[in-house]
């Protein structure tokens, strides 16, 4: 099986998925100790064909799968890919692009830019939010107080060592 072929069978099974979501169960039919069961295992003694992992993975996995996405879940306040951000994050998955430097990875680079200046400039509720970066450090974690926050409140990195502000609310949790 080709590169191309494996994206396309895996975007079908993707795409199966996705079709269920109004009709599957929210709950999941496994819950954490039966998929552990099923998943675990020693590590295999040699290569495996992509395309028996992700079939694996797909029949193995999804009786585990809550449908967060299904507009019916109500448990927390997550799930909600829209199909251009999930076709966009398989892009940039398949550019496999390490952003942590700028110049050897101007697209990502200016992209993460860009986008962590629009989520520190988005009318947030309440006291602000809470980004994961996590191509720029390890546990690299930013809090983004939401625009006039009481005592004029800035974004402060909180990565390992709890300490210093973000460089700007453009760039944010760009370093220490």
């Amino acid at each position: 099986m080709t590169e191309r072929e494996l994206l396309a069978r895996t975007a079908a099974l993707a795409a199966d998925y996705l079709e269920t979501l109004d009709t599957r169960p929210v709950r999941p039919e496994h819950d954490y100790r039966t998929m552990l069961a099923a998943l675990d295992g020693p590590v295999p003694e040699g290569p495996s064909e992509p395309a028996a992992v992700v079939g694996e993975l797909a029949r193995t996995g999804e009786p585990g799968v809550t449908a967060m996405g299904s507009g019916r879940y109500f448990g927390f306040v997550i799930g909600g890919a829209l199909p251009a951000s999930l076709a966009a994050d398989w892009l940039v998955s398949a550019w496999d692009q390490n952003t942590g430097l700028a110049e050897p990875t101007p697209a990502t680079s200016a992209l993460e830019a860009v986008a962590g200046r629009w989520v520190a400039r988005a009318p947030l509720p309440s006291a602000g939010l809470v980004v994961r970066v996590r191509d720029r450090l390890p546990d690299g974690t930013c809090h983004l107080p939401r625009r006039g926050a009481p005592g004029g409140l800035r974004p402060r990195w909180l990565g390992p060592d709890r300490a210093g502000p973000c460089r700007s609310a453009a760039a944010p949790c760009r370093g220490r």
